[in-house]
């Protein structure tokens, strides 16, 4: 991860749940919607636990662009972004999902690292 501000994750309206690893050293800072300033914003430091964000929690700020910076060059991180995804059995004989008794959407999850 750079000492500049780079996008982590692009916006999702689907996305319920997020999990980001801390640094392996010093620290990088979260920010959402727009590029981040080094500790103006989430920090996590090294050994930090993963840091969890719910949907439920903190409502649509977790469904925008997730931004990070790096306090010093070469950091990786890894996330996990959790979001659901359409259920074609909600469009079937003009039914809702619950009337049909069937889940009202699938979970995805897309695990990824930086860099």
């Amino acid at each position: 991860m750079p000492t500049t501000g780079i996008q982590l994750l692009g916006p999702n309206p689907r996305r319920t749940y997020l999990v980001i690893s801390a640094p392996p050293a010093n620290r990088i800072t979260l920010g959402f919607a727009g590029p981040v300033v080094l500790d103006q914003g989430i920090n996590l430091y090294a050994a930090d636990p993963p840091f969890v964000l719910l949907y439920d929690h903190i409502g649509q700020a977790i469904r925008e662009e997730i931004w990070a910076i790096a306090s010093t060059a070469s950091q990786s991180i890894g996330y996990l972004d959790i979001f659901e995804e359409d259920c074609p059995c909600m469009e079937k004989e003009g039914l809702s999902a619950l009337e049909l008794g069937k889940p009202a959407g699938r979970i995805g999850s897309i695990l990824g690292r930086y860099p």
